[in-house]
């Protein structure tokens, strides 16, 4: 009878932890909105309402000075970096990169994936849990504001961490044992804030 009753209190304070950190978020995507403030920037000089030439002109420029390469299946562009989080060593970190854009073809967010070349599934140093974690601190480095809220959805293995800024939301998640998504999205679109998923 006690192990149920310790059963249940765990599933009741786990539901009841998740609707707090859902209902901080929704507090949160309503007050940022309400603000009016307005945050485009996304990386190599692009943001959000830029359009798709923009988005290829860029990517070309970086392809021709050398810095980026074509990702997998030419999915993605990609580009070698290092994330400066941890004090002690730098490591290289791949990053895949493309463009979101709405139905006018003006880029609404930029979706990412990260990896450590280094990792092995015996290395866990350069884990994608241990990478989600570096990269709330390389992201609150660039853009400083609010910090980032860990949210761990019903169905969803990996906890995701989002933070809010004016109309940018960065959501941050891992989608294997090595990689790391990052979605940087503007909140004004509605497929940014619709529900908080892994997609």
């Amino acid at each position: 009878m006690k192990k149920h009753k310790l059963i249940f209190l765990t599933i009741f304070c786990s539901a009841m932890m998740f609707i707090s950190c859902e209902s901080e978020y929704s507090a949160l995507v309503k007050k940022e909105l309400a603000s009016g403030q307005t945050n485009n920037e996304l990386l190599f000089g692009l943001e959000i309402g830029d359009t798709r030439n923009d988005f290829f002109e860029t990517c070309w420029k970086l392809n021709k000075d050398g810095k980026m390469t074509h990702g997998p299946e030419n999915k993605y562009a990609k580009f070698m970096t290092n994330l400066d989080t941890m004090a002690e060593k730098s490591q290289e970190v791949e990053m895949l990169f493309y463009a979101m854009f709405d139905s006018l073809g003006n880029i609404r967010g930029m979706d990412k994936k990260f990896r450590y070349p280094s990792w092995a599934p015996w290395n866990t140093d350069y884990s994608a849990e241990v990478l989600a974690n570096n990269l709330t601190g390389y992201y609150m480095k660039q853009y400083g504001g609010n910090p980032f809220l860990e949210v761990e959805p019903d169905g969803i293995e990996h906890k995701i961490y989002v933070k809010v800024d004016g109309n940018r939301q960065i959501k941050i998640y891992p989608i294997s044992e090595q990689d790391v998504a990052v979605k940087i999205e503007d909140l004004r679109s509605l497929k940014a804030y619709q529900k908080l998923i892994t997609d």
